[in-house]
């Protein structure tokens, strides 16, 4: 941390004010260049301060800006006007989710029919929704895209260019290593020939494209580098047809009973059914490395041939071995993209430009093919996610099961070789 015990603080912007915003921010900087020209597009603050010597300054890249008086910004302040941006071009039904989170995150972006509709879905009073609505309205809190709006005025805004955002899944060894969709068979090959490490396997050149064949109850079945052994979707979901393979284990464990009320009452359910996608458990399961034993011939194929095996999963956690042992490579992806790779059945693919199946009539099916648009996930939330599911599993949860304890005699012999 830079420091300087002389740099001067400003007063308030006004003396009358009681209570004057106060913010510190830590930013990253990697010149006293950036440093500097960030520093005189601020207004009114004060700087925790920094060293002017080049020399020194690039022995650190973290700066505390501390700012104070009537303009004075906080991180909040810097990231609502993309947050209004993604929600004003309908990119993301983003303020939906605002029940679920903390206060320090809902912060960041203005309140919008949505996200008051949230709180209606969730089972609360209607007179509690409309004071909701009310208060923010009053305190010029509430977007409405139905009626004009004055342009609000920030200290300093973030911009985010929408084309560029790129879907993308994470591994396959650490949830932070991020890799574009676009990217990812490229990847893949460059993690075969890496050395061992958190993106390498050191896999051999002329192994690289080793196919093993087995038997599979009776079927043939082959696996290589990459093949996708186990799939799991740890939250709900859309999608729909080919197959996928049968060596491939699936799961579906919604986080709660009325997700799985959800999947059931709009017919999705049956689709992921048919893909093996059941519902084995609630809540915690493969993303805690609770997935049971793969099938043994499976098993064997692997470890008997050194196989990276692959598994996808839409969860928080995929580091080597706590997944699957036998699963060396380890993705975090959507539900979405766990089923299409399911399909898929490796990860070696480029799903821009390689089919994911083949469906009937021998027509080859692309991930564009079944990806569902927008307005078919709105259409099947808005008649699907019902307020009366959620009250009715959350009176349940009171409500408990009835339990029996076989209580047994607490007598010494049973416990101990008395002699």
């Amino acid at each position: 941390m830079l420091s300087n015990p002389t740099a001067p603080t400003p007063a308030p912007s006004s003396p009358t004010v009681s209570a004057y915003a106060q913010s510190s921010m830590t930013s990253r900087f990697h010149s006293t260049t950036d440093l500097h020209h960030t520093c005189s597009t601020l207004e009114d603050l004060s700087l925790g301060a920094f060293n002017t010597q080049e020399e020194e300054a690039e022995a650190y890249d973290i700066a505390t800006i501390k700012v104070r008086g009537l303009n004075a910004f906080t991180k909040f302040d810097m990231s609502r006007y993309d947050i209004k941006s993604i929600l004003d071009s309908s990119a993301l039904p983003f303020s939906g989710t605002a029940k679920r989170l903390k206060e320090t995150e809902a912060a960041t972006f203005a309140r919008d029919h949505t996200g008051v509709l949230s709180y209606d879905i969730g089972g609360d009073a209607h007179s509690a929704v409309s004071m909701i609505e009310a208060y923010l309205r009053a305190n010029k809190m509430f977007v409405d895209k139905h009626e004009p709006e004055t342009e609000r005025v920030f200290s300093s805004y973030l911009e985010l260019d929408h084309s560029e955002v790129d879907p993308c899944v994470s591994g396959p060894k650490r949830p932070h290593d991020r890799v574009p969709l676009k990217e990812m068979k490229s990847d893949w090959h460059a993690c075969l020939d890496n050395e061992v490490g958190f993106k390498g396997y050191a896999v051999p050149k002329e192994q690289q494209g080793k196919v093993v064949k087995f038997d599979f109850h009776g079927r043939p079945a082959e696996i290589k580098h990459g093949s996708v052994v186990l799939a799991a979707i740890c939250s709900s979901t859309n999608t729909s047809n080919p197959s996928v393979k049968p060596w491939v284990k699936t799961s579906l464990t919604p986080g709660s009973v009325v997700a799985t009320e959800y999947l059931k009452h709009s017919g999705l359910q049956d689709y992921l059914n048919q893909q093996g996608f059941h519902v084995a458990a609630h809540g915690c399961a493969t993303c805690v490395g609770n997935s049971g034993d793969l099938d043994g011939s499976v098993s064997a194929a692997i470890t008997e041939n050194d196989i990276v095996a692959a598994a996808v999963l839409s969860a928080n956690q995929n580091f080597e071995g706590h997944v699957n042992p036998l699963t060396w490579a380890n993705y975090l992806a959507s539900p979405p993209l766990v089923v299409a790779y399911a399909l898929a059945g490796t990860v070696d693919i480029d799903f821009e430009k390689e089919p994911i199946g083949v469906g009937k009539g021998g027509k080859e099916v692309f991930l564009r093919d079944i990806w569902p648009s927008n307005q078919e996930i709105d259409e099947v939330v808005e008649s699907s996610v019902q307020t009366h599911l959620l009250i009715q599993e959350s009176v349940r949860l009171h409500h408990g099961t009835q339990i029996l304890v076989v209580a047994l005699v607490w007598r010494l012999e049973f416990m101990y070789t008395l002699s």
